[in-house]
């Protein structure tokens, strides 16, 4: 399996993970159940990505359904009101 920080880099291109991101992720490699908190912007979403596609035998491809995903389906455009519902298609 690579090291996390490999994964990283090829996925993402960061040469570093941000505060208590590696923690997590090693807590969730390791086989630990895990409860994250992190801020907006704190990088949650790498935090169940990154061990989805470590343990995805490096075929590249990784199933990690969250939560954005249910929020990004429909979206209010806050100065008009108008709804969008949006046809979400996941390719890496």
């Amino acid at each position: 399996m690579k090291k996390p920080i490999q994964i990283l880099e090829t996925h993402w291109g960061h040469s570093q993970f941000l505060p208590m991101q590696e923690e997590i992720i090693s807590t969730v490699l390791n086989g630990r159940d895990t409860v994250a908190l992190l801020p907006t912007g704190g990088g949650k979403s790498v935090c169940f990505q990154l061990p989805a596609l470590a343990h995805s035998n490096n075929s590249g491809t990784a199933a990690a359904p969250g939560p954005s995903l249910g929020l990004s389906m429909t979206s209010t455009n806050p100065v008009t009101g108008e709804v969008r519902n949006i046809e979400v298609l996941l390719k890496n």
